[in-house]
């Protein structure tokens, strides 16, 4: 293993941070707010170093670009951010910024994901909201009575091989199904179900579905 560095330094990745691979075979990455990106691509070097992803004439432009707390890469080649205290869009067209008018609540937005459906989740770690494809705003998906408070440094959310998302509460996890049940549509998981009386600090889903 080699340090990747920045500008000589090796680069700071805070705790519960996300990369992004790029289809170019480079690798993005969040440090002290702002995105960066290997320099030297794919092929092995002895001194990896990175890039910025955002020039300085960008984020003086849009100050969010300079202000983000995660990055998630979707299969269709958008790549999503939390920016500042909404979420922002880079892809063919652009910059698109997502806020208060777009159904956005005022947050750190930390993870992301694009369901087998189209539809784009994000979770903060107080909301959990959703973008339908072909939607200009995201609608609040979150579960009523569940608590979704405690601001542990991994927010993470996942698809089950039943196009069910899940994620974790204050006691435990949720789990999403487009069946309505006595939870709306969600199921919630805690210590009664067997879980540990502790936050889920991480998730994965693996390629048998588990």
């Amino acid at each position: 293993f080699e340090p990747v560095r920045d500008q000589g330094h090796r680069l700071l990745i805070g705790v519960g941070a996300q990369l992004a691979p790029q289809s170019d075979g480079s690798m993005l990455a969040v440090s002290r707010l702002h995105v960066y990106r290997n320099a030297s691509g794919p092929a092995p070097t002895s001194a990896p170093a990175v890039v910025p992803l955002f020039s300085p004439a960008q984020i003086t432009a849009n100050a969010a670009l300079g202000d983000i707390k995660a990055i998630y890469k979707a299969p269709d080649g958008n790549l999503w951010l939390g920016c500042a205290q909404g979420i922002c869009r880079v892809g063919a067209t652009g910059l698109l910024a997502f806020g208060p008018t777009q159904g956005v609540p005022p947050g750190d937005w930390r993870a992301f994901i694009l369901d087998s459906a189209g539809r784009l989740w994000a979770r903060s770690f107080e909301h959990i909201i959703r973008l339908e494809p072909g939607s200009t705003a995201f609608a609040n998906v979150a579960a009523p009575n569940v608590r979704l408070r405690t601001a542990q440094p991994f927010v993470s959310l996942v698809e089950d091989r039943q196009g069910r998302i899940v994620t974790r509460t204050d006691e435990g996890l949720m789990r999403w199904s487009a069946k309505p049940s006595s939870d709306g549509q969600w199921e919630t998981f805690d210590a009664s179900q067997g879980l540990p009386d502790a936050p889920m600090l991480g998730l994965l889903v693996d390629h048998e579905g588990s």
